[in-house]
């Protein structure tokens, strides 16, 4: 099976399992999976919205948006994992849509990131 088929397999199975991607939303942070017929157990990994927002308009008719996104961890019946993402965007006047972002195959990767506390005073 060719990974086209496959992904668009896992987009179609994910998103009529339930009808919605705001169902999937809330079931992040959840331990227990969905298991989809024809694919094998579902769970959301991550949910995320960009805090790095984009502002449009000049008064009257102006807003925000920033990314947003859903990862799903697929366990297949004879036990590989894959993950996939769904974007969607937030949109200050609608909210979060996931109509139109691509979905994608995705992969966990490590990274170490840097933060900074501050010194002396609290």
């Amino acid at each position: 099976m060719s990974d086209d088929h496959e992904l668009y397999k896992a987009f179609y199975l994910i998103h009529h399992h339930k009808k919605s991607w705001g169902w999937w939303v809330h079931m992040h942070g959840r331990p227990s999976s969905e298991t989809i017929t024809g694919l094998g157990k579902v769970r959301v990994v991550d949910v995320i919205e960009d805090n790095r927002t984009d502002y449009y308009g000049d008064g009257h008719g102006s807003g925000s948006t920033a990314k947003a996104g859903i990862t799903f961890e697929v366990e297949y019946p004879d036990f590989t994992t894959r993950h996939f993402r769904k974007e969607g965007e937030y949109d200050s006047y609608g909210g979060v849509s996931y109509d139109h972002g691509d979905f994608y195959e995705v992969r966990p990767v490590e990274k170490v990131v840097f933060d900074f506390e501050r010194i002396g005073k609290e």
